[in-house]
């Protein structure tokens, strides 16, 4: 019991001392704090806020009506590019449609609607031209026996399809522009000629088989290799101006 009693009086002891190993500052040694709200109250807070918004935004009732308009109005754009982009003539192709304003008349806009269909078209001459040129080789080559037929089908269904093929570029493109780029003036001017000069490959293979001379068939083969290249080599600039113009097709910018 005597020991219950010494144990618990030490047990009182410890906690009620002093930690041991912290040294107490008499209070004197701490500054007073100075009280937040003593030294400045809200109502005077206010008013230096207040005073001190006043200073940086002093306006006159002029500036006050104008800075009301610049708020309202939209700042205006410099980017020159982007009102060509957003203009119905322009196209990030690099070509115009219709001339300088676009199609604008009920006439017009059939005929633009009507050279939509001038991508899909535009292939036909050039793979039966292709094949036309291939089928050539293999004759000369004396692999292809009777091949003849075969070229004249494909020269003939050629020259349709670069005739349609080239008054639906036409009605694509509309009137030539002032400000036609020169990839676009390219590909018009080899497009038209390519949709008469199909036909005058036709004429001298028809020549050449009534004749059968040595010159004939070089005149023939020189106009059917040198046709199938113009326009493999036409369809490859419509395709740059369908993919946003040659440097950019090219990866030059």
């Amino acid at each position: 019991m005597y020991f219950r009693s010494a144990l618990i009086a030490l047990v009182l002891s410890l906690f009620s001392a002093p930690a041991i190993g912290l040294p107490s500052h008499p209070p004197d040694e701490h500054p007073p704090v100075q009280d937040a709200t003593e030294a400045r109250s809200p109502e005077d807070g206010h008013a230096a806020l207040a005073d001190g918004l006043h200073d940086q935004h002093e306006y006159s009732p002029d500036q006050v009506d104008t800075d009301q308009h610049a708020h309202d109005e939209p700042a205006p754009c410099g980017d020159d590019e982007h009102h060509a982009a957003a203009s119905p003539a322009a196209t990030s192709s690099g070509h115009t449609h219709w001339g300088e304003d676009g199609a604008s008349t009920p006439f017009e806009r059939a005929m633009a609607r009507l050279g939509s269909l001038h991508s899909v078209a535009v292939h036909l001459p050039i793979a039966l031209f292709a094949a036309a040129a291939l089928a050539q080789l293999l004759v000369l080559a004396g692999r292809f026996d009777g091949g003849g037929a075969t070229v004249r089908f494909l020269v003939w269904t050629g020259a349709l399809g670069g005739l349609a093929a080239g008054l639906l570029g036409w009605a694509h493109s509309g009137p030539m522009a002032a400000s036609e780029s020169g990839v676009m003036l390219i590909h018009r001017i080899m497009g038209t000629g390519l949709a008469l000069g199909l036909f005058v490959v036709a004429g001298v293979m028809e020549w050449h088989d009534r004749v059968r001379t040595s010159l004939s068939s070089a005149i023939f083969n020189l106009c059917l290799f040198g046709g199938a290249a113009a326009l493999m080599f036409n369809g490859f600039l419509g395709g740059s101006l369908a993919h946003g113009g040659l440097r950019h097709l090219l990866g030059l910018g």
